[in-house]
């Protein structure tokens, strides 16, 4: 996260940055953000882990059905705090089971956002049970684009 007094390139930058690093550490990539804002500003969605004793079938087949859905519609409070039947299954970016956890990208952006205990009553939902983890952690932030390409 950088300012810069005058405009340059991707490259340039790159360059320059590499030009001044010792060695061994190199900017393999860089990118000239059109929004104006510092990073962590920018971080429209966080990867969360959901950590289980043990994944169940109830577990998994919750996953498969949030992923194979076209919609998923769960009441979320305006800022009036009148409940509004709304449609979050485009506030998650990707859902899968690795091990004994259930990884979720969840879109956390001022446009809307789907909060990790919210994704926890929909997979208890489609569980047909109510599920508890051991924990919830985020593990990481990022910037996803229009295009659903990665870039922080």
């Amino acid at each position: 996260d950088i300012d810069t007094s005058e405009e340059a390139s991707a490259e340039e930058i790159k360059e320059r940055f590499n030009a001044a690093l010792p060695e061994g550490i190199e900017i393999i990539s860089c990118e000239v953000l059109e929004k104006a804002g510092s990073i962590p500003a920018l971080m429209n969605h966080s990867l969360y882990e959901y950590q289980f004793s043990a994944i169940t079938e109830e577990i998994l087949k919750s996953v498969d059905t949030i992923k194979d859905l076209d919609e998923i519609i769960i009441l979320k409070k305006n800022k009036k705090k009148k409940e509004i039947a709304t449609d979050v299954k485009n506030r998650i970016n990707d859902i899968y089971v690795k091990g004994n956890k259930v990884y979720a990208m969840l879109l956390n952006s001022t446009d809307g956002a789907l909060k990790p205990v919210e994704l926890l009553e929909i997979l208890s939902q489609y569980a047909n049970t109510n599920l508890e983890p051991l924990k919830i952690t985020k593990i990481d932030s990022y910037f996803i684009d229009e295009e659903g390409k990665r870039l922080v």
